[in-house]
């Protein structure tokens, strides 16, 4: 039997999560899962809203995006409808009322 030896790609995999997860705690700390359900905001209703520097906020919503927590249509940023129970303050069920504070 072989067993596989870790390589550069088990690294690469841990840095990839730990980012992925920087990501989500930096945009839901800024409540902006919230400001973005519904219809969603361009980038620069988004920037007015939150007064991140430009190239920051832009920076944390393709990266939410590229991580699947936004959708982008028509030039707006948008929470998907399937994750605003999850993500968004004031529903039933916030999965990051208990994961956040812990992380």
């Amino acid at each position: 039997m072989t067993t596989k030896r870790p390589d550069e790609r088990l690294i690469l995999d841990i840095l990839d999560g730990y980012l992925g997860s920087k990501v989500l705690m930096a945009a839901y700390q800024l409540d902006m899962f919230t400001q973005l359900q519904g219809e969603g905001l361009s980038p620069d209703a988004f920037l007015d809203r939150s007064k991140l520097p430009a190239r920051t906020g832009r920076i944390l919503l393709d990266a939410c995006a590229g991580l699947g927590l936004l959708d982008v249509q028509q030039g707006r940023y948008r929470t998907p409808p399937e994750l605003v129970p999850f993500l968004t303050t004031g529903t039933k069920f916030q999965t990051t009322s208990y994961l956040i504070p812990y992380y």
